[in-house]
């Protein structure tokens, strides 16, 4: 039996409008949960119960969000049954609801999540395969469509490997279901397709990775007609558009060049633009927790944006480590037609202690 309890506190101030969901939690239970478990370690089950993390894969659906002020959590139960080289989760799972105060987070009513997956692992090539189910249930579902009752059912794949100079992670998936609004039922049809490579230079003493990411996914082609083509990233964390996190997964296409550089012990420098267009001119764009942020019906533009970006992280030791992000976003023909269209900044940086 493991009890296993974190504490959380995310503070912000200054920004317009006022604090996101993902910005301000003063002092909060992020996990509190215990595990049951049963069986040797390479052959065992966990039945794990109360406030925990989750994340899935490259947390292109499923994440803890990793670089938001307030990281997310979930209320619920999740199976873990792990042999030599498989491991099973199913879970059902309420979103943690982010409240303003101290100690006062609870389910969130509005949204709920179950699913199952297997992954097999294959340790002479670093990596697997994946398969899993994910079913969603949000009261409250808004897209350029409409808003209204959405019943998500998402199936997906995802390999992945690392070899001494090659590495890749490939993910796929498709969504089925139906959005109930007011008027009409829609049938959600919905797709994605992500991928993440890269080739290393061993033989120069910086290590020089190249590395190209793109993304794309699907977007609604009728505002007007009974299907729901906007892909729903779930609960993903920054991994579409990195930490900065202006623009969210769906009706998206990415396109991100980089490269990676080891010029000192301990440094690890990343450098690279990331390209967005709109997969669907007739679909607006979202943020990150798929809310609308401009809709589609203003503009045919397709070009969304670049973001150019460098990140510097130092292992200073083993307990110690600093980050250095620094990125703008040059704003394309679809956010100047559809103003406002300004230039952003960002310069993120932090120190993490860990024992």
């Amino acid at each position: 039996i493991r009890v296993f309890t974190q504490l959380q506190s995310g503070i912000e101030n200054g920004r317009n409008g006022g604090p996101r969901l993902t910005d301000d939690d003063r002092l909060e239970l992020h996990q509190a949960f215990v595990d049951f478990k049963f069986g040797q370690e390479n052959n065992s089950v966990i039945l794990r119960l109360g406030r925990h993390e989750m994340d899935l894969g490259a947390g292109r659906l499923i994440s803890s969000g990793e670089g938001l002020n307030v990281k997310r959590s979930f209320d619920g139960a999740r199976l873990i049954w792990k042999t030599r080289r498989w491991t099973t989760n199913a879970q059902l799972d309420k979103l943690t609801s982010v409240k303003v105060g101290l100690f006062n987070d609870v389910p969130n009513q509005e949204l709920t999540y179950w699913g199952i997956g297997t992954t097999r692992m294959r340790p002479k090539r670093h990596g697997g395969e994946s398969v899993f189910y994910i079913g969603l249930d949000r009261k409250r579902g808004i897209f350029d469509q409409g808003a209204g009752r959405e019943i998500r059912q998402t199936f997906g794949f995802r390999s992945f490997s690392q070899y001494s100079q090659f590495d890749y992670n490939l993910d796929a998936f498709l969504q089925l279901g139906r959005f109930h609004t007011l008027n009409r039922t829609s049938n959600i049809r919905a797709w994605a397709f992500s991928s993440d490579a890269g080739y290393v230079l061993n033989h120069s003493h910086i290590k020089p990775r190249l590395g190209l990411r793109a993304d794309i996914t699907s977007g609604d082609r009728n505002p007007n007609d009974d299907v729901l083509q906007t892909f729903n990233p779930l609960l993903p964390g920054t991994t579409y558009s990195d930490t900065i996190g202006l623009i969210g997964a769906p009706n998206s296409i990415g396109f991100f060049p980089n490269l990676r550089l080891l010029p000192l012990r301990g440094i690890t420098t990343t450098f690279g633009p990331a390209f967005f267009w709109r997969e669907s001119t007739r679909d607006g764009i979202y943020s990150i927790n798929v809310a609308p942020l401009r809709t589609g019906q203003l503009s045919t533009a397709r070009y969304v944006g670049v973001q150019p970006s460098a990140r510097v992280d130092w292992l200073i030791q083993r307990h110690w480590s600093y980050t250095l992000i620094v990125s703008g976003f040059g704003t394309g023909g679809f956010l100047k037609e559809t103003p406002p269209g300004k230039a952003t900044s960002y310069v993120t940086t932090w120190v993490t202690f860990k024992f």
